[in-house]
């Protein structure tokens, strides 16, 4: 299958323009995540720029992302409590 010209194509997203929609799962599960971090985000009350930073990386990786900040408060933390 060849992509008509001046169409982008992308291997990793060909489901997507398969179906011509996202499916309603992974809007819910970028919804959950992106809500998970900014309760995260409230109780860690970092620097405006530090909000910015995590929220772009949980929505551009998602869940990955995600779990990056977890590990990350629990890095500092067990860093906090060592001091």
């Amino acid at each position: 299958m060849t992509p008509p010209p001046g169409a982008p194509y992308d291997d990793a997203v060909l489901i997507f323009i398969l179906l011509g929609w996202v499916p309603w799962p992974l809007l819910l599960a970028l919804a959950i995540v992106m809500w998970l971090t900014v309760v995260e985000l409230l109780e860690w009350r970092p620097h405006f720029v530090w909000w910015f930073w995590w929220l772009l990386l949980v929505f551009m990786t998602n869940f990955i992302g995600y779990l990056f900040l977890r590990a990350y408060r629990v890095y500092r933390r067990y860093k906090l409590e060592r001091a």
